[in-house]
């Protein structure tokens, strides 16, 4: 599948499948080796507001489930593997700052 509509059908099943208290999820998306490929490296970032509880606690056990449920999904909607090398969370009002880093 051609990157530019993987990224788009991934953008609006975000939309609909975000882990709950989650407010958004950026990423980026990076093919494993030659274009045409089946399988691409991902980074993600978790959006949740300011007050998240996310914010005040290790959350590796919540991103590690978070991410495994989106490997899963991409793995059954678009038949794409997903190799996620990058995982994070971001207040609301920092990513409001800095959007342009994203």
């Amino acid at each position: 599948m051609d990157i530019l509509k993987l990224k788009k059908l991934i953008s609006k099943l975000f939309q609909v499948t975000k882990p709950q208290g989650v407010t958004d999820i950026k990423f980026n998306l990076d093919p494993f080796g030659k274009e045409p490929t089946d399988t691409y490296y991902m980074g993600i970032t978790y959006i949740v507001p300011d007050d998240s509880p996310f914010l005040k606690k290790n959350t590796v056990e919540d991103r590690m489930s978070w991410n495994e449920e989106i490997r899963k999904t991409i793995k059954g909607y678009f038949n794409t593997k997903i190799i996620i090398n990058s995982t994070g969370i971001c207040q609301q009002s920092y990513y409001n700052n800095n959007k342009h880093l994203y």
